[in-house]
């Protein structure tokens, strides 16, 4: 990549991950100004493609979503954060932080963190498409609950997905 600054335009030199043609991508400002072809194949080029969504994201690289204790809430907004970086070295553009059938005061602080880190955080916030809860409103059968903890499993409850909800405002 040439550049000096974000204000000079960026090249890049790459396969397209959807046609496999080598191109020369130039940019400014994080805006595509022209994508050519370049005619001749060189393998040893990085790939590039559209961003990578993931709908359910229950931690990375060390960084858990979820709480595992009445005690364990420990996610900060900087372990958010620092997820956030990670996913996006490796495509990731769009996700859902995931947390699991918990304990519903563990919810809540998780749930309330992640957006803190969104709130605090612009560049987090971009990335970030929503919060996916999933649980405790599911069914407690076995089959169906798999690794969810039974003891927090419950019927679908209006008040408490309301706090859920204010967690986030």
């Amino acid at each position: 990549m040439q550049t000096k600054n974000d204000e000079e335009d960026k090249v890049i030199d790459c396969i397209n991950c959807i046609t496999g043609k080598t191109e020369v991508v130039i940019f400014k400002g994080g805006k595509v100004l022209r994508i050519t072809e370049m005619g001749t194949k060189e393998n040893d080029l990085a790939f590039i493609g559209p961003g990578l969504t993931d709908l359910q994201i229950n931690g990375i690289n060390g960084i858990d979503f979820n709480t595992t204790s009445l005690t364990d809430t420990s996610l900060t907004e900087q372990d958010f954060a620092d997820a956030t970086h990670y996913l996006l070295s490796w495509g990731v553009t769009t996700f859902l932080p995931t947390d699991v059938t918990n304990p519903d005061e563990n919810i809540l602080t998780i749930v309330h963190t992640i957006y803190e880190a969104c709130r605090s955080n612009s560049f987090v916030d971009k990335y970030v498409w929503g919060i996916h809860l999933e649980g405790p409103f599911i069914l407690p059968a076995e089959g169906a609950k798999r690794a969810h903890d039974k003891k927090y499993i419950k019927a679908p409850d209006w008040d408490l997905f309301n706090k859920f909800q204010e967690a986030v405002i």
